[in-house]
């Protein structure tokens, strides 16, 4: 198992797919969701997938995450899906999670040099 992969939003349909895949084929996994713990139907082996909750909307929150448990792991790819879930709405904290989360999480992992892809 090289290096591992971080997942945002991990508790979505989506992510919780793509923390599944990975994790089947025996690599290390950082789930990061907003809720305390993921779905009881989730069924990630607990031997391969780490879930933490973040609030990805404050920053240092995020700067625990980048620089302890993702920097331990060696995280190579950072996939992020977590996002406010309608597009109607706006505001201060759906601008905090859409786009800062979002520029917090490409401009930090300038400083790992075990971070190689970032996929949105």
């Amino acid at each position: 198992m090289s290096g591992a992969i971080l997942v945002t939003g991990a508790t979505t349909p989506v992510a919780t797919r793509l923390v599944e895949l990975p994790a089947a084929q025996k690599k290390r996994v950082i789930a990061i969701g907003a809720e305390h713990e993921p779905a009881a139907q989730t069924a990630w082996p607990t031997d391969t997938v780490r879930y933490l909750r973040v609030d990805l909307t404050r920053s240092r929150e995020l700067r625990r995450l980048l620089f302890g448990p993702v920097r331990e792991l060696g995280v190579h790819t950072i996939v992020h899906t977590a996002l406010h879930q309608s597009a109607a709405d706006g505001g201060r904290h759906v601008r905090a999670l859409n786009v800062e989360s979002t520029r917090e999480l490409l401009r930090l992992p300038e400083r790992d040099p075990t971070i190689r892809r970032f996929l949105f």
